[in-house]
């Protein structure tokens, strides 16, 4: 099975070496899930027990696999699922056992050993964390990851603010009480700051905040501005849009269709410009991989916009050694940002700060500050 509107054809399942042997999908379900499968990764079948993350997976076909199954469905499917239930029958199993409720989302009580910590997507809206990287936390640790608002339909947002409000709501209404703990991806790290000021605000705050390798605006690292200047309005979209169409057509373009791959070659500009106009109305589905480029759109323009507030709690930066100088000089916009922090290099480069070895620092950060606060309480 080929993709929609694709020239290419399938590829033979058993040309990919995957681990486990081919078994066919039972029910009708099963054989949905599984058809999706060789949609997304044009693969002639795909087996019950065939792994997203083994057939190729990346962000990007797993937004697009999510997608797929809450449209075909009818049922919310949301991309953190795919870290513990990656292949046809297990997505089938989850769909069926949840019934009507969102699939993805873990339920967070205060009966867990280990309080849940937050997770905070970076500039795509969403965060694809690895087998391994969930693996390498301790097997009772709950994660919450955030998805961005109207990432796959619905409202989104222009606002930083708007959208942390909508995850502090989420932390409210999952995790009514007990010690708060935050994580933030790159880009997410503006947004965890301003999670952190909202809970504060509401006399709920962060225990503990941790930064994987974060990155800022352009306008907050290099601004000279006072604290109560204002910042110029929001970025334009379509400027936005434009980039961000360009970064896609960078990233997969083994992904375009032959007629595709002649317009562009024929008239470049043309047919950014044609993507453009799709993606201003939400129209645009990029190579039949259906991303919901207005929304992100939305949030890198409002990302440019924004500047942050500082953090005075308790704060750890996972850094990698491209990034590692700027988190530890006090000349930086961090001192201001976050004056407590303290930074760990973990990875030699900021694409490897998703591996296990930031997940296991992580959570050795998370249970210290959790075990610190539970030892106050004790002393009273």
């Amino acid at each position: 099975m080929s993709l929609p509107g694709s020239d290419f054809g399938s590829i033979a399942r058993d040309g990919l070496r995957l681990p486990t042997p081919y078994e066919a999908p039972i029910g009708e379900s099963e054989t949905a899930i599984a058809e999706i499968f060789a949609e997304i990764f044009s693969v002639g079948r795909v087996g019950a027990n065939d792994d997203f993350f083994d057939l190729g997976g990346d962000s990007l076909l797993a937004e697009s696999l999510c997608l797929l199954i809450a449209e075909r469905s009818g049922r919310d499917f949301q991309l953190s699922a795919l870290m513990e239930h990656g292949t046809p029958r297990k997505i089938a199993a989850l769909l069926e056992r949840n019934g009507s409720r969102t699939v993805g989302q873990e339920e967070s009580t205060g009966r867990h050993v280990r309080p849940p910590i937050f997770v905070v997507h970076g500039r795509n809206g969403f965060t694809l964390l690895t087998p391994d990287f969930r693996r390498a936390l301790a097997q009772d640790q709950k994660l919450h990851v955030f998805e961005l608002p109207g990432i796959r339909g619905g409202d989104s947002y222009d606002a930083i603010k708007d959208i942390a409000a909508v995850y502090v709501g989420e932390i409210m209404d999952t995790y009514a009480e007990g010690p708060v703990l935050v994580a933030g991806f790159c880009m997410g790290g503006p947004i965890a700051l301003e999670i952190a000021s909202q809970l504060a605000a509401m006399r709920r705050p962060i225990l503990q905040l941790v930064l994987l390798d974060p990155a800022l605006p352009k306008p907050t690292r290099g601004s000279k501005r006072s604290k109560d200047s204002e910042w110029p309005p929001r970025a334009t979209l379509p400027e936005t849009l434009r980039k961000h169409v360009r970064r896609l057509l960078r990233l997969a373009p083994e992904r375009r269709t032959r007629r595709q791959l002649r317009a562009y070659a024929n008239d470049e500009a043309a047919f950014l410009r044609r993507l453009d106009r799709k993606a201003s109305t939400g129209a645009l589905r990029y190579f039949d991989l259906r991303l919901s480029t207005r929304a992100q759109a939305r949030l890198q323009a409002a990302y440019r916009q924004y500047r942050p507030p500082p953090f005075h709690g308790r704060a750890a930066i996972l850094s990698s050694a491209e990034r590692d100088a700027a988190f530890r000089d006090d000349g930086q916009f961090w001192n201001e940002l976050l004056p407590g922090r303290k930074v760990y290099r973990i990875a030699d480069t900021h694409g490897e700060i998703t591996g296990p070895a930031s997940a296991k620092a992580m959570q050795s950060i998370f249970d210290a500050a959790v075990a610190e606060d539970q030892a106050q309480a004790l002393l009273g």
